[in-house]
């Protein structure tokens, strides 16, 4: 497509300067910069990409709601089958010879 493929390291400079908003000259810069994206952008992350835990919780409780239904089927539908299969029914009643 009409443009050169840059090596990795390449890539991950340029993405750095473009994220910094300054061009990185030397080893100098370079690590000045990941140590301000140590110290600094994890915070951020943090709250950025965080989903909340409310969110989390009515996840949870649909997922097991759903679990819930589904192996009350899955019981009932097991029973309604076995049920359903009979030939016959047979009772056993006691003798009461007193």
């Amino acid at each position: 497509m009409g443009y050169d493929k840059l090596d990795p390291q390449e890539d991950l400079v340029n993405y750095f300067e473009r994220v910094s908003g300054h061009s990185l000259r030397g080893k100098a810069d370079l690590d000045r910069y990941l140590d301000y994206a140590r110290d600094v952008r994890p915070s951020l992350w943090l709250h950025v990409n965080r989903v909340s835990q409310g969110w989390a919780l009515v996840k949870q409780l649909i997922l097991v709601l759903l679990f819930a239904v589904a192996l009350g089927q899955y019981i009932f539908l097991d029973v309604f089958v076995e049920v359903a299969s009979l030939q016959r029914t047979v009772y056993f009643v006691s003798s009461n010879r007193s």
